[in-house]
């Protein structure tokens, strides 16, 4: 009866350490539909399921993962459906997988600003996205917020006061402004300039991405800022869809980025 009892014992104790070794078979998987959805997505599914994790920009942009909802997962590792001992590293790239490469703003548009025509720091290539209004012949122009669409607009654009409840905070915005004027060489300081949103909220522009933001000159009110108003009225109005809005925006006034038409 002893040696039953011992020879249960060490049944008990091998099964126990098998256990922690394996993890006690509980280790979650990889899930298998992340790849090509909006980072804040995916990453909204790991944390229900209690999966920690890791960004990486594989852009190389300059600002780095700032607004979620404008970056897609390419790639994680562990790849989908193996088990997860650790983090989850999403590896993301801004807007697109396909085609998100940094490319050379190109020569033949129109400088960033009429004050920084003789700007001394060539300012940052922007990532290239798939075409819209914002994206066009491989030049991105700005960044469009993904919650506003066509079918969204009665919630969204158009109703009263609901640019403030996506609008960034002062110190951001400031804090950004400053790092731009510097990385191209705008002459004068804070005071001459107002960052903007090259396309403004109220026509569906992404609120924080730092494409979408860029020192204008001069500050508001301004020609651009009336223009903004009546396409919004417009599209409200059922005379243009928000993507006609969009892109009359982008003839108008938007140079490739960080540049403005004057």
């Amino acid at each position: 009866m002893a040696g039953d009892k011992g020879l249960a014992s060490i049944v008990t104790l091998c099964l126990f350490a098998t256990a922690l070794v394996s993890g006690c078979g509980n280790q979650p998987n990889v899930p298998n539909d992340l790849v090509g959805k909006q980072l804040d997505t995916a990453e909204s599914e790991l944390d229900a399921q209690g999966i920690t994790y890791t960004e990486t920009d594989a852009s190389n942009s300059t600002f780095g993962i700032i607004e979620k909802s404008n970056w897609t997962v390419c790639q994680t590792k562990p790849a989908a459906g193996q088990s997860v001992s650790g983090d989850v590293e999403l590896i993301a790239k801004h807007y697109s997988c396909t085609d998100s490469t940094p490319i050379p703003i190109p020569s033949d548009t129109a400088p960033p600003l009429s004050t920084a025509a003789s700007a001394p720091i060539a300012p940052p290539p922007a990532p290239v996205a798939s075409a819209d209004a914002c994206h066009q012949g491989r030049v991105t122009y700005c960044v469009l917020n993904l919650a506003v669409t066509q079918a969204t607009i009665g919630s969204t654009i158009c109703v009263s006061g609901w640019t403030s409840t996506v609008r960034p905070s002062e110190s951001y915005t400031e804090n950004l402004k400053r790092q731009q004027i510097a990385s191209e060489g705008l002459p004068g300081g804070l005071r001459y300039y107002e960052e903007d949103h090259r396309m403004p909220l109220e026509l569906g522009g992404s609120p924080a991405d730092p494409y979408n933001l860029s020192p204008e000159s001069p500050a508001s009110p301004n020609a651009k800022d009336s223009d903004e108003t009546s396409l919004k009225y417009q599209v409200c109005d059922g005379q243009l869809t928000v993507a006609q809005a969009q892109q009359q925006m982008v003839a108008k006034w938007l140079a490739a980025y960080p540049g403005y038409k004057i």
